[in-house]
């Protein structure tokens, strides 16, 4: 397929003077996260409009603005598939907030699919065979081949045939109105990239004061570690042996240098784990639990019945029961008397 490969700003320049004149606009991106290198970071950008593809070398890119003005552009619909992901690395990367969106995933849960993928919505509705022989590599490898580089244009290519269809198929059911006033609040509400910390860490909570406070420092050291090697944090020491340190760590510096089933640079810097951990194991760190409000029973009875309704109505419009009404917002109906936190068509499907 061909495409447009741009490498320099330039480049972009001519590009974005081209995607202002459109109307939609498929959006796709490859990103490392944490997976071959450390961090999250975009690597390629790739739109499409209805007869033309683009690919932006984000790496090779020294100003992205004009990328940025066309995902703040009121103007130009941006489809995504499951823009989640894609929309938290952009704000996390860029403070780019993008405007008039459309998620192709959101748009199936609308519909009541169970296959909510893009390679099975793109088999159901043009019989094509997503490929995923590079679904893992390393997009930061320069040069691409152009294998890979025409691997990264087939998902932009189809998501505006496929949002077309999409809508075609919500505005028979009469769904497209609530698809779109999701959209808004999502859109309002914006996406916020959140990096783990080491109580993100599974089995973290149920630790003792002293070694979370262990924990805290190794995840701390590991993590200015993989920054230093340029490789993901569980490649200088998985989880579970930072969880296990924690609770066990050696109690010698010939200990640390001798520890099994790390990176060579914890062996190399056994001593600043040893001194580390000492100063560590001297402290503790107290969490807090998260301060519940108390229901009584009758709110608790309100809360059971709420959730009877929307598995009925759920039921009834084969649509995923969180999509039509949430824990969160059962909880603060009951909570607050009050149902703002709905959007107008879960209030109209529960009012009915």
């Amino acid at each position: 397929m061909d495409f447009f490969y741009i490498t320099h700003d330039e480049e972009l320049k001519q590009a974005a003077l081209e995607w202002q004149e459109e109307k939609v606009l498929g959006i796709d991106l490859e990103c490392e996260n944490n997976l071959h290198h450390y961090g999250v970071y975009i690597s390629l950008v790739q739109i499409s409009s209805k007869d033309k593809h683009w690919i932006v070398d984000i790496l090779q890119i020294e100003n992205p603005q004009p990328l940025l003005n066309l995902m703040t552009n009121k103007k130009v619909e941006k489809i995504f598939h499951d823009f989640s992901f894609d929309l938290r690395v952009i704000a996390h990367q860029w403070h780019c907030h993008p405007h008039n969106i459309f998620d192709t995933q959101l748009a199936a849960l609308f519909l009541g699919k169970n296959e909510l993928g893009l390679g099975s919505l793109l088999e159901e509705y043009f019989k094509i065979k997503k490929e995923r022989k590079f679904q893992k590599a390393d997009w930061t490898q320069r040069p691409l081949s152009m294998e890979m580089l025409s691997y990264a244009t087939q998902d932009a290519k189809y998501l505006i045939p496929l949002k077309e269809k999409l809508a075609e198929e919500l505005k028979k059911k009469e769904r497209l109105a609530w698809l779109k006033e999701e959209l808004a609040y999502l859109e309002k509400k914006g996406f916020t990239y959140k990096q783990g910390d080491f109580l993100d860490l599974h089995g973290a909570s149920a630790l003792s004061g002293k070694e979370k406070s262990i924990l805290k420092t190794m995840f701390e050291i590991r993590e200015d570690l993989a920054k230093k090697v340029d490789r993901p944090s569980y490649f200088v020491m998985n989880n579970r042996k930072l969880l296990s340190l924690a609770q066990e760590p050696p109690d010698s510096l010939d200990g640390w240098k001798r520890i099994h089933g790390v990176h060579p640079l914890v062996k190399q810097d056994a001593a600043e784990f040893f001194q580390a951990v000492r100063e560590a194991s001297q402290k503790e760190i107290k969490i807090l639990p998260a301060e519940h409000k108390k229901m009584t029973g009758l709110q608790k009875k309100q809360v059971h019945e709420l959730n009877l309704q929307a598995e009925s109505l759920a039921a009834r419009y084969r649509i995923k029961k969180h999509l039509l009404l949430s824990k969160e917002q059962i909880k603060d109906i009951v909570l607050s008397g009050s149902d703002k936190s709905l959007r107008d068509w879960q209030r109209k499907l529960l009012r009915k």
